[in-house]
């Protein structure tokens, strides 16, 4: 029996997921592991495993002062970032104060005329 597994409607391509999974059962059977092939793979895995945990040894007082020097980096980066707006805001101010001083200037600098 040959299923129609693509059916085109509106210019849109949808899968009959019943057909494909009648397909793939009818096609595929399951395997089944050898408990001799899940050992030896297990053995392989621990081996390669305890490898790399005796090449990467455990450094306490390398990891403390990655931490540390971690943490303050970023208060560092926090108290930049706090001083960066302050300046900036500092600097508005500044030139806000400016702009109202030279419009003071040139208001009682206009002579008026009767």
């Amino acid at each position: 029996m040959k299923a129609n597994l693509f059916k085109r409607t509106k210019q849109v391509v949808r899968l009959d997921m019943a057909a494909i999974e009648e397909r793939l059962s009818a096609t595929l059977r399951p395997v089944e592991l050898r408990p001799q092939f899940v050992g030896d793979l297990r053995s392989q895995l621990l081996s390669q495993f305890d490898a790399v945990r005796k090449e990467f040894p455990e450094n306490t007082t390398q990891l403390l002062l990655v931490s540390i020097a971690s943490l303050l980096s970023g208060i560092m980066l926090l108290v930049l970032g706090i001083r960066s707006v302050i300046l900036l805001l500092s600097g508005l101010g500044l030139l806000h104060q400016l702009k109202r001083q030279a419009a003071r200037k040139t208001a009682t600098t206009i002579p008026q005329t009767s």
